[in-house]
């Protein structure tokens, strides 16, 4: 390759490396996402429920 072609294509890699640092630091800095966000844990209701069968032979006490 030519010269200039590397150095444009270094470039602009680290434009997106530093793209990607900035969002990271902006996203950090200004608490994540907004509050009506979908990926956010604490807005999501959910409920769990568990059922259990047992197997009891009814001539064997319990104890």
């Amino acid at each position: 390759m030519k010269r200039p072609i590397v150095i444009t294509l270094l470039v602009l890699a680290l434009l997106f490396v530093l793209t990607g640092i900035g969002a990271v630091i902006f996203f950090t800095v200004n608490g994540g996402f907004p509050t009506n966000s979908p990926f956010d844990r604490n807005n999501v209701s959910s409920v769990v429920e568990e059922s259990k069968t047992l197997k009891v032979d009814a001539d064997k006490p319990l104890t």
